[in-house]
C-alpha cells in the first residue's frame, strides 16, 4: 500500500467528516473525487484506507467515487490545445515543448452525498 494515499485518506476523511458535520448529517453516504490523469493517485488503495479509517465514524461505509480528468495542455509555440502522448510533453501539432498544464493535475472533493439527521430524532 501507499503512503501517499494514507495522508491524503486521512484528511479527505477529516475534510468530510466536517463537511458533514456542518449540515447536521447522520451519515454519509458517498464522496465524489475528481483526480488529475496526471496525479499519482490509486483510488483503490484511498478506498482500502477510508474503509479502515472510517469504521465508528459516520462516514464508515461511504461509497468513495473518483472521475479522472484527462491531461489537457496548451502549446505556446503554435497554441495547439488539447491532449499529449503518453505524457512525453511534446505538442502533438508541432513537436514543441513550451506547454502549460492547463487541466489533469486537480485532486479535490467535488461532492459529498449525506443522509440528514431528522427534526428531534
Amino acid at each position: 500500500m501507499e503512503m501517499h494515499e494514507l495522508g491524503l485518506t486521512e484528511e479527505l476523511l477529516n475534510i468530510a467528516l466536517s463537511e458533514a458535520q456542518k449540515v447536521g448529517a447522520e451519515r454519509i453516504v458517498e464522496i465524489k473525487l475528481k483526480i488529475g490523469e496526471f496525479v499519482n493517485f490509486d483510488i483503490e488503495c484511498c478506498r482500502f484506507y477510508y474503509n479502515e479509517l472510517s469504521k465508528g465514524t459516520i462516514g464508515e461505509g461511504a461509497k468513495i467515487v473518483g472521475e479522472y480528468l484527462p491531461l489537457v495542455i496548451i502549446c505556446n509555440s503554435c497554441n495547439y490545445r488539447g491532449g499529449i502522448e503518453d505524457f512525453g510533453f511534446v505538442c502533438k501539432n508541432c513537436g514543441g515543448k513550451d506547454l502549460k498544464v492547463l487541466q489533469g493535475e486537480e485532486f479535490f472533493i467535488d461532492n459529498i452525498e449525506v443522509i440528514k439527521k431528522q427534526n428531534g430524532v
